[in-house]
């Protein structure tokens, strides 16, 4: 009896955490968590061992996070030029932000539902 593996042909994909060295143009990216900074004065009533005039880095992910894919244009580290799914330029600066990489055939099949809805929306838009 042989022992035998089959693969299926659907196999599930997973986006990769990079670092910004790892970037390049043409690679999908996405965010998934962003830092945001709090100066250690604005907790008075929380006794930190940190000088008041340091700061306090913050990681969150969804909410203002957008997920949406990205496609990078251009790097020039610390910063990245992207190209959203509506085709608007953005600056980002991978110093806030954790990126992942994601697959092309996903992020390709992503931002083409993404122009579509987007498309629906301003179709029913009610014109003033």
């Amino acid at each position: 009896m042989e022992n035998t593996i089959k693969i299926s042909e659907k196999q599930s994909l997973l986006a990769k955490c990079v670092g910004p060295e790892d970037l390049a143009r043409g690679d999908f990216v996405a965010v998934s968590r962003f830092a945001t900074e709090y100066a250690t004065f604005m907790w008075d009533d929380i006794d930190f061992s940190l000088p008041r005039e340091s700061t306090i880095q913050v990681w969150w992910t969804g909410g203002c996070a957008s997920i949406a894919p990205y496609k990078v244009q251009d790097v020039c580290l610390p910063f990245l030029l992207v190209r959203s799914f509506d085709r608007k330029w953005l600056e980002i600066d991978v110093r806030q932000l954790q990126l992942m990489k994601l697959d092309p055939k996903f992020a390709k099949r992503v931002r083409k539902k993404l122009r579509a809805q987007a498309k629906m929306i301003a179709m029913n838009k009610p014109s003033c």
